[in-house]
């Protein structure tokens, strides 16, 4: 007279791991960002800025409401903004530029 239980439930997790952020939900957080603070971006530099970090792109944002770099203001946003995108969003490092070269020339 043994009852049995279902296995399934026994094995599944007791607690619920967020999935990480879409890259379309990112932009939309971006987007309203920067409504939230006066700014029509277009949507390449919306694009630019969801591509990094979320803390790096309200610091970039904060910036330009600051001024820019040198607090005199900032005429075009957008732009300004992409090209900081551009900066950050720099090409391989020294070590992932090594393991490249490494694995090129064991022809990986």
């Amino acid at each position: 007279q043994a009852t049995s239980q279902p296995a399934a439930s026994a094995s599944l997790p007791k607690f619920k791991v967020p999935l990480p952020m879409s890259p379309q939900e990112k932009l939309v957080q971006v987007r309203d960002l920067a409504i939230k603070h006066g700014l029509n971006l277009d949507q390449a530099c919306l694009k630019g800025l969801a591509r990094l970090p979320f803390f790096k792109a309200k610091d970039m944002i904060d910036e330009v409401l600051l001024g820019g770099k040198d607090r005199a203001g900032v005429r075009n946003p957008s732009k300004y903004l992409m090209i900081g995108c551009q900066k950050m969003t720099g090409g391989l490092g020294v070590e992932q530029g090594l393991a490249m070269e490494l694995a090129v020339s064991l022809g990986v």
